[in-house]
């Protein structure tokens, strides 16, 4: 495996198990997110539409961002973190 490629996939494993842990506060965020997928949005939709509203969910996701790129020495790739967030995302939909 190539060191850039190692790399994502390290990055990706990381990241699955920060967005499980149960202590981040984000339920809602994941709620929303799955919830409006389910009615047919894209996730793309989904996710720009939780954090237009604002608010508590969008403020306490925006915290969680930070927080998560902090953890690692080099922060994951956007399109990285968005693809595991919108696989996270995915598996809660009924």
């Amino acid at each position: 495996m190539r060191s850039g490629a190692r790399m994502k996939w390290i990055s990706r494993q990381r990241l699955r198990r920060f967005l499980r842990s149960p202590d981040r506060g984000n339920e809602r965020a994941f709620t929303v997110i799955a919830a409006r997928m389910a009615s047919g949005e894209s996730f793309e939709e989904a996710y720009n539409r939780m954090i237009q509203d604002g608010g508590a969910t969008a403020n306490n996701w925006i915290r969680f961002c930070v927080q998560c790129a902090g953890r690692f020495e080099e922060p994951p790739e956007e399109a990285v973190f968005l693809t595991v967030l919108e696989r996270f995302c995915s598996s809660r939909i009924d």
